[in-house]
């Protein structure tokens, strides 16, 4: 990261470290939910012929 050399106080390494850290955090729970809810689209569409929502599309 770079931060171990930076010329920035603590705090301010602490805080971009850990934006760094809920940024991962956040990509990869994005990532989870989105494969997650692949299957809930597709049962809809198979119990719902005709009538699919754009957003499970």
């Amino acid at each position: 990261m770079g931060l171990r050399n930076a010329s920035l106080t603590k705090s301010e390494k602490e805080f971009y470290a850990m934006s760094f850290a809920l940024g991962i955090f956040a990509a990869i729970a994005v990532q989870k939910n989105t494969r997650d809810s692949r299957p809930v689209a597709d049962e809809y569409k198979n119990n719902h012929p005709g009538t699919i929502p754009d957003t499970l599309e």
